[in-house]
């Protein structure tokens, strides 16, 4: 060609390289796709207005270290950083899943995140979930970004997760964190569970969950466990009864509370001033003796209920119990009792001649 023609063109900016021209059309292919999503992760197999975009993002990636000055030119590398340029998917991939995890953590307060849970349509509890899998395949600037944020690495951190929430719901319901044994809550055996956090107390506990389970009130003692059971028993017993009177052979959700209930009454002097005290403010009755008529005074309410009278047949049981042999005591006794057990039996329209009965 004359050299005159080669100025000509020249001047006009022809490109003589027709490589660099394909290249810059892919080049611009990749400004409209980041103009459009706002990144440069272009997924593998995409095309951009018909141009193979995936593909040629995938070789600039691969064969950046290879590719001869001429192809990927320092002005080429230039142009690609500038425009945000991923070189390392992977990497990509994890700083991204990370920057979720830390939007999350600023916003909760901690890095708990919950199985299938998205942030802002990222899938981050799934993200999450692999970081403890692969955690041994993580850099170590990796494990130690995870630790400065408070993520917890254990692989079973997310199943007690699950269940402090649980001990948390029955917490929230119950007023207490004193779980039956056989308690289960959605399935979860919450009752086992709990037993196992007590008997690794806090040697075998993180600090951080010790600490938490500490905080929600959580019974550390089984023996004081079983205490507050009772106690957290008897006070539903007396919210609904109205009393602290339990019948002997009581059950209340499936806990003898009535033999917890004669319990206190023999250990009376070897109780807490404490727990005395807790007693007392619910009204609990000391007196076994009291507690006794206290029981056969309820049933013979039943009858009256029931029949409309207190004429109480001879021979006649309620609940196993011969109660007609009580009310006759009650009739011989009446001199010597007391004015306010008389006073309620007269309420309750009590017949005191039997010969009348």
């Amino acid at each position: 060609m004359p050299a005159e023609r080669r100025q000509r063109l020249d001047n006009l900016g022809f490109v003589w390289d027709a490589r660099a021209v394909a290249w810059d059309e892919a080049f611009s292919k990749l400004v409209l796709f980041k103009a459009r999503e706002g990144h440069c992760k272009v997924p593998r197999g995409h095309t951009e207005e018909g141009f193979a975009l995936g593909n040629w993002v995938a070789r600039q990636r691969s064969n950046s270290e290879v590719l001869t000055n001429d192809e990927l030119t320092a002005e080429r590398l230039q142009r690609l950083d500038e425009l945000g340029f991923v070189w390392d998917v992977i990497t990509a991939a994890w700083e991204a899943g990370f920057s979720a995890l830390l939007q999350f953590r600023d916003r909760e307060g901690h890095c708990r995140v919950p199985q299938g849970y998205k942030e802002d349509g990222f899938n981050l509890g799934t993200w999450v979930g692999n970081q403890r899998i692969r955690f041994e395949a993580l850099s170590k600037g990796q494990q130690q970004r995870l630790d400065d944020i408070g993520f917890p690495l254990d692989p079973h951190a997310d199943d007690w997760e699950k269940s402090f929430s649980m001990l948390q719901q029955f917490k929230d319901r119950e007023g207490h964190c004193n779980v039956p044994q056989d308690y289960k809550e959605d399935d979860l055996r919450l009752g086992q569970w709990v037993s196992v956090q007590r008997n690794r107390n806090n040697e075998a506990l993180s600090g951080e969950r010790f600490k938490r389970l500490d905080e929600l009130g959580f019974v550390w003692d089984a023996i004081v466990a079983f205490w507050e059971e009772g106690f957290s028993k008897l006070k539903k017993f007396k919210d609904r009864e109205g009393h602290c009177r339990v019948p002997t052979r009581h059950t209340e959700d499936g806990f003898a509370l009535g033999k917890w209930v004669g319990r206190q009454r023999t250990v009376k002097e070897g109780l807490s001033a404490e727990r005395r005290q807790r007693l007392d403010d619910l009204g609990f009755v000391w007196d076994g003796n009291a507690a006794a008529w206290d029981e056969s005074f309820s049933k013979l309410v039943l009858f009256k209920a029931r029949e409309g009278h207190c004429k109480v047949p001879r021979g006649h049981t309620e609940d196993g119990y011969r109660l007609d042999k009580w009310a006759s005591r009650q009739r011989v006794a009446k001199e010597v009792l007391s004015a306010e057990r008389r006073q309620r039996l007269d309420d309750i329209g009590f017949v005191w001649d039997g010969r009348k009965g």
